[in-house]
């Protein structure tokens, strides 16, 4: 930040107070501007000071296991050929580096150090169980994680509980790249049909998991990140709620987390003020309440089946279609 600083690029002193949009923003203003032409130093301490922020996000709203892997990860990328540079062998060679990054490998593996949000999800899910097994009542879960390795995190620890009743299962895209390759086609079906069956009751997935999967009914879903999308957040909280009551619990760190949610809710009740503003003509009407469509007395009832059609006979159709008059 202070490199940012002397090049008259960044003007925010305080570590506490920089974003990756405030990051971004000048980053694209220095370069935009023309001073950042040739100026690959510059451009080397914002992609670096990004990163960098990625790390320190991690650490306040995922926990002390993801920046250790952030900062692998940043590591890895320095040792590239094509990464390697004096700024980033200047920093990475630091003792101060590898005395935090030492500290906080002791406070995860040594102290068992956990982040306050891994400790509140963990209570919630073993009371939600509980409830459910006192009530004599199946159930099921799904936990959202933005990131993957935090959705493998989360999955280890409730899977290493001793004596639980929680069977956690990781749901994750398709995309290879990073330190948690992703699932198969193949493996991404055969983990919904074991969530479907009941081997598993806890789903721990990425935002592959928010839409467009048959999954049944499931009592509780639990975000353990703020999204700043209306639309993510409405439908994750509409997996649940579907047949009987269900409960959707947001789990948020303050500072960072919290104002994303903030901004989230203030979109969404923006988006649903100006569609309530959008004349009758435009083809939008909202009803209180909807008028029953099947009569009273009947209850339908949903059955699964296999249809599978019959292979039609050549030459058996009762039908003719007559051909068309010449003009």
């Amino acid at each position: 930040i202070d490199m940012l600083h002397n090049f008259r690029a960044y003007f925010e002193r305080d570590p506490r107070r920089v974003t990756h949009q405030a990051l971004r923003q000048a980053m694209v203003s220095f370069i935009g501007s023309g001073r950042g032409r040739g100026n690959y130093m510059a451009t080397s301490v914002f992609t670096l000071a990004i990163s960098l922020y990625h790390a320190y996000s991690d650490l306040l709203t995922q926990g002390i296991h993801n920046f250790i892997k952030s900062l692998e990860k940043i590591e890895l990328e320095n040792q590239t050929a094509n990464k390697k540079n004096k700024l980033r062998n200047s920093i990475f060679g630091q003792p101060l580096f590898h005395d935090m990054k030492r500290r906080a490998k002791d406070l995860l593996e040594k102290h068992k150090h956990e982040h306050p949000k891994i400790v509140r999800l963990v209570q919630i899910v073993q009371d939600h169980f509980r409830q459910k097994e006192v009530l004599r009542q199946k159930t099921r879960v799904i936990i959202f994680a933005n990131k993957k390795q935090t959705v493998r995190y989360i999955t280890q620890v409730l899977s290493n509980m001793q004596g639980s009743q929680i069977k956690a299962m990781e749901f994750l895209g398709q995309n290879k790249a990073g330190q948690v390759s992703g699932l198969t086609s193949k493996e991404q079906k055969e983990v919904i049909e074991k969530f479907s069956q009941g081997k598993y009751n806890t789903l721990v997935s990425t935002s592959v998991g928010e839409e467009g999967l048959d999954i049944g009914e499931v009592d509780m879903i639990i975000c353990f990140d703020a999204v700043s999308s209306p639309t993510r957040m409405i439908q994750r909280m509409g997996r649940t709620g579907r047949k009987r009551d269900g409960i959707a619990v947001m789990i948020l760190s303050e500072g960072i987390e919290a104002e994303t949610y903030r901004r989230a809710v203030e979109k969404t009740d923006t988006l649903f003020d100006q569609m309530k503003k959008l004349p009758t003509s435009k083809g939008v009407r909202f009803f209180d309440g909807a008028l029953r469509m099947i009569p009273f007395g009947i209850e339908p009832n949903c059955i699964e089946m296999d249809l599978r059609p019959k292979q039609a006979k050549v030459g058996s159709s009762t039908s003719r279609v007559s051909s068309p008059k010449k003009a």
